[in-house]
């Protein structure tokens, strides 16, 4: 069997390629959707096909699939189907099913779980902060969230390689990193402010 191009395989027999999901336990699989502009330009969605998709030059071609308010949180079985136009034969010979994987969708995002540890008003230079957050964090390095310390007052902004930080856990601990150089007498008796998580209009952070 020679290799072929997606859209040529389109244009010869494949007819669809839809993405299939449902619930551990369920017997019942959906198709899959992304989200789409009507001719008016609302937005409404329609089956997840990827014959509708562009091929990139490496030989992929993918597309969005629509879970807000549209499926619910939880442990998922997910496959790829293939329908082609039939040749007459038996159906093995027009269609085709992927192995089926598993997964889980989760939307929502960890959230600060009480006070900044220690509880107290004031804390040392070099002492470490702890903050608890509501559900496991993704702590493989390198870290996915970004993380800064800005103090008022002063031009001091400290960015996660400033920081010693680690991640553990529900929790995440910082204290600034004495090596960077910090004048002492500027920032005693400062306020501060920290950031977690998306930090500017760039940032890539995923916690």
């Amino acid at each position: 069997h020679g290799e072929a191009k997606f859209q040529a395989m389109i244009q010869d027999r494949l007819k669809t390629v839809l993405l299939s999901y449902r619930e551990v336990g369920d017997l019942h699989w959906s198709i899959a959707r992304t989200e789409v502009e009507d001719d008016d330009g609302n937005p409404t969605s329609m089956e997840l096909d990827f014959t509708d998709a562009q091929e990139d030059d490496y030989g992929y071609a993918s597309m969005k699939w629509k879970l807000a308010n549209f499926v619910p949180e939880g442990i998922y079985e997910i496959k790829v189907e293939t329908e082609c136009t039939q040749l007459g034969g038996p159906a093995d010979f027009d269609m085709f099913s992927t192995p089926i994987l598993s997964g889980v969708i989760d939307l929502t995002l960890p959230e600060q779980y009480s006070q900044v540890l220690p509880l107290r008003d004031t804390v040392l230079l070099g002492e470490e902060l702890v903050v608890v957050f509501t559900e496991p964090l993704r702590c493989e390095k390198p870290f996915t969230f970004d993380l800064q310390v800005i103090i008022d007052g002063t031009d001091y902004k400290f960015d996660r390689e400033e920081l010693q930080v680690v991640c553990e856990s529900r929790k995440i601990a910082f204290q600034i990193d004495p090596t960077v150089g910090v004048d002492v007498d500027q920032i005693m008796g400062k306020t501060f402010n920290v950031e977690i998580g998306k930090v500017g209009v760039d940032s890539l952070s995923n916690i």
